[in-house]
């Protein structure tokens, strides 16, 4: 017995499996239903668009904030894809410094 809940272990794998079922004939109608009904799609792309054009400068102050960081890790998966780590950090160590400080590295 779960006493935070006061579920049984079944209940709880039943709870699971109900929700599992649930996602699965949701995402079968989406793909056989709703994709397919050009009002929904274009519904859905008009909703995209002005997400994307109320939020365009928020994503752009992100980017601008994050910069410095998000070009230090590009940088490291080039080196760590042909294997130069070792080049990576005696040549780059304020970048080493920084990707550790974010925990990519």
């Amino acid at each position: 017995m779960d006493s935070s809940h006061g579920l049984s272990e079944e209940q709880v794998q039943t709870l699971i499996n109900n929700y599992k079922k649930k996602r699965e004939r949701e995402k079968k109608y989406y793909h056989e239903v709703l994709a397919k009904n050009p009002e929904y799609v274009k519904k859905n792309r008009d909703g995209a668009n002005t997400h994307y054009h109320y939020n365009k400068e928020k994503k752009k102050a992100q980017y601008e904030k994050d910069k410095e960081f998000l070009r230090a890790r590009q940088l490291f998966y080039h080196y760590r894809k042909y294997e130069m780590l070792d080049k990576f950090e005696e040549i780059h160590p304020q970048k080493v410094e920084l990707l550790r400080q974010r925990g990519t590295m």
